[in-house]
């Protein structure tokens, strides 16, 4: 038998520091490979795949009905050379690289026409300068404005284009100015540009709401975001390296809120939903770590910036109306996403972050109450069928149908004014 003299006395307080030592040690190392795995997972995922989801081939024909597999596979292509330049003044532009890495001009496109003048043609495009004798509108908004994911004929602007002249005997020219991840900061200060440079329209409308939800800052626009753009190499595709970089970093800014992408957090949601114990459309409350000042804060910045363009535009005599953009989460019936039975997380944004902020702006608002506010953040209520192609954007069905909405309305508050 060991003597007393010979046994080991262990210190409680000290077995329980090793414990809890080597227990943090393991998860700390444990999410350090998961997120260089995770990392490098993403940066291949986003250099060899589409711009949209790998789904069903019959579920894809939901969102993109009118091209062939070959169509649609030259439209993702035009899609992945569709990027962002440094433009001063209102922080980035769209341009579209070739091949090769070189800016071209519209007519080399078959699907996203960028006029060099620094908005996106449509069909029958009018000539640049405007003509000031014609009924010209400017489109400004993000990239729902834009036409992300439809090509040029099928974009808002194109339709409305497309219902104005159909609706009235007078020449009726659009511009498509809207720009992907233009908040109402970036909107006004193009507009401002376009009147400093003497391109003055008949009509400008903001189609906007929530891409004001993703920025934080006060002044609405992401300095991160702009320099981004500003160091992309177009031929080494740096800027997805640099994209991935700074989400994670803006991320990790709030502590409490960046444990909600642990790495392990990641892991044991594919593994939960690999084992069947949940569904894309689960509702998780997720706890969004924003303030109420802040949120007042996103909703003022809008409220202002549309105050500020109303006052611009009065002195130069162009008529503005602001429509407020419907979203998935707000009104409308998810299951009809057709996104929703295809495994993965592509609904989990729906359900975090800006979706959440913008559905509280919308459910709260006062915007609707304004006199030159077209509201159609509802106009999805009823419509039991996919409007989507991704977790935001719409079809070009959607398109049509949000178009001929802004085009009545124009036609009902200006019809008198523009004759």
């Amino acid at each position: 038998m060991e003597s007393e003299s010979n046994k080991k006395h262990y210190n409680p307080y000290i077995v329980f520091c090793i414990i809890v030592s080597n227990f943090i040690v393991l998860l700390v190392v444990l999410n350090v490979a998961l997120f260089f795995l995770y990392f490098s997972i993403d940066i291949y995922r986003q250099r060899n795949t589409p711009a949209y989801p790998q789904v069903n081939p019959d579920h894809l024909r939901q969102a993109f009905p009118y091209l062939s597999e070959a169509e649609l596979k030259e439209f993702n292509e035009e899609h992945h050379r569709t990027m962002q330049i440094f433009a001063p003044f209102v922080g980035y532009r769209p341009v579209q690289y070739d091949r090769e890495g070189n800016i071209v001009d519209p007519s080399q496109s078959k699907y996203i026409k960028i006029n060099p003048n620094g908005y996106r043609e449509i069909k029958n495009q009018s000539a640049w300068p405007v003509n000031p004798k014609d009924i010209n509108i400017f489109f400004f908004g993000g990239s729902t404005g834009f036409g992300y994911g439809a090509p040029f004929d099928k974009t808002i602007a194109s339709y409305l284009q497309e219902f104005m002249r159909s609706s009235i005997h007078q020449t009726i020219n659009i511009y498509n100015f809207g720009r992907p991840a233009y908040t109402s900061t970036q909107e006004r200060l193009l507009f401002e540009d376009l009147l400093l440079k003497g391109n003055i329209p008949t009509i400008a409308l903001f189609f906007h709401g929530l891409n004001d939800s993703f920025v934080h800052n006060q002044d609405g626009m992401d300095i991160g975001y702009i320099k981004r753009y500003d160091e992309y190499d177009a031929s080494t595709n740096r800027a997805y390296i640099l994209n991935n970089t700074l989400r994670i970093k803006g991320r990790c800014e709030n502590m409490i809120l960046a444990l909600n992408y642990l790495p392990m957090k990641r892991l044991a949601d594919s593994l939960k939903y690999g084992l069947g114990l949940s569904s894309p459309l689960e509702k998780i409350q997720v706890q969004v770590v924003d303030s109420d000042s802040k949120r007042r804060q996103r909703y003022e910045r809008l409220s202002v910036n549309q105050e500020m363009i109303d006052h611009i535009a009065l002195r130069y005599r162009v008529f503005t109306l602001h429509i407020i953009q419907p979203i998935p989460v707000y009104k409308y019936d998810i299951q009809y996403h057709f996104l929703s039975s295809v495994p993965g997380d592509y609904f989990s944004r729906f359900y975090e972050g800006p979706f959440i902020v913008y559905r509280d702006i919308l459910e709260n608002s006062e915007l609707r109450k304004q006199q030159n506010v077209l509201w159609l953040a509802d106009i999805q209520e009823n419509m039991r069928r996919n409007l989507y192609i991704d977790d935001c954007h719409y079809t070009a069905e959607f398109n049509q149908i949000l178009a001929e909405a802004i085009g009545r309305e124009v036609l009902k508050v200006m019809f008198q004014d523009v004759h």
